[in-house]
C-alpha cells in the first residue's frame, strides 16, 4: 500500500523508539504481542497501512512494547506495557496541543488499551482482540523452535528476530480476563471492535463475541485472517478511515 505521508520522525523516549507525526488530531497505535513497530511482518504493517491512509491533518505515533537485547526482542509483562503506553501518551500530550485522540490496538495491544484506563480519549478501535486469556502462552510456546533456556522462552519470529519471554509475562497475562477488561473499557470510551472473520489464531470472530454489550459497535471483515492479510487489508483500512473521520473530524 502507499508510503507514509510527509514528515514522519523518530525519537527515543525513556528507551522507547517512537515513529510519529504530530498534529492536533492524533492516533496512537498499540501493537500486538511481541511485535516491533519497525518489523516488516504483516501484523505490524497493519498500522503502517492505516497511518499511510491518514490525511495530513491527523497525526500518529507508532511504538513497540518490546525492546531489543542484542539480536533478540525482550517482551515485557502487561503491567510494564501499560506504563509504556501511558508514557507515549504523556509524551504526545506534552509535545502537541491535542483536540482529538484515538487509540487503535491490534490483538494483545487491545488488552493493553483496555487495562490502561486512559482518560480524554475520543475513541478506541480494537482490531481482532482476544476475548479469553491464555492464548499468548499456548500459541507462542507451540511454535517450531521455541525452547525454554535458563528460565525464559526463546521463540522464533517470522522476521528473524527471536522473542525473549519469561513465564512471568505469560502468568500476568493469564490473570487478566480480556472479555471483562474490554467491556469495562467500553464503559469509559467510545469503542469499536473490528473482528477478523477467518481468524486462525483466535478462532472465527464473526459470531457473537461482545455482541451483548450495547456500548461496543462491532464490525466484521468476513474471512479476514488475524493480521487482515490480502484483500481484507484494504477493507480494514477503509473501515478504520471511516471511524476516524467520524470521531476525529466529525464527518461520516
Amino acid at each position: 500500500m502507499s508510503a507514509l505521508k510527509s514528515s514522519a520522525s523518530e525519537i527515543i523516549v525513556n528507551n522507547v523508539p517512537i515513529e510519529y507525526r504530530l498534529a492536533a488530531k492524533m492516533v496512537i497505535f498499540c501493537a500486538g504481542f511481541g511485535v516491533r513497530y519497525d518489523s516488516p511482518t504483516m501484523s505490524m504493517s497493519i498500522f503502517k497501512d492505516i497511518a499511510a491512509s491518514l490525511p495530513t491533518d491527523i497525526g500518529y505515533a507508532r511504538f513497540s512494547f518490546c525492546r531489543m537485547e542484542g539480536t533478540a526482542s525482550r517482551i515485557f509483562p502487561l503491567s510494564e506495557e501499560i506504563k509504556l503506553l501511558q508514557g507515549v501518551v504523556d509524551w504526545v500530550r506534552s509535545n502537541v496541543t491535542m483536540s482529538k485522540l484515538a487509540l487503535i490496538g491490534h490483538s494483545q495491544g487491545c488488552i493493553d488499551i483496555a487495562c490502561a484506563s486512559l482518560t480524554a480519549v475520543d475513541c478506541v478501535v480494537m482490531l481482532a482482540p482476544p476475548d479469553k486469556s491464555g492464548y499468548p502462552r499456548k500459541y507462542h510456546t507451540a511454535k517450531p523452535g521455541a525452547v525454554m533456556d535458563r528460565g525464559e522462552w526463546h521463540i522464533p519470529r517470522s522476521d528473524g528476530v527471536p522473542n525473549l519471554i519469561s513465564d512471568q509475562v505469560f502468568d500476568e497475562d493469564e490473570r487478566i480476563t480480556p472479555y471483562e477488561a474490554i467491556n469495562r473499557c467500553a464503559m469509559l470510551q467510545r469503542l469499536y471492535l473490528i473482528a477478523a472473520g477467518g481468524d486462525s489464531i483466535l478462532g472465527d470472530q464473526s459470531g457473537q463475541m461482545f455482541s451483548a454489550n450495547s456500548n461496543i459497535e462491532r464490525l466484521v471483515v468476513p474471512g479476514a485472517s488475524h493480521d487482515f492479510q490480502g484483500e481484507s487489508r484494504k477493507e480494514l483500512v477503509e473501515l478504520v478511515a471511516g471511524l476516524l473521520n467520524k470521531n476525529l473530524c466529525g464527518s461520516e
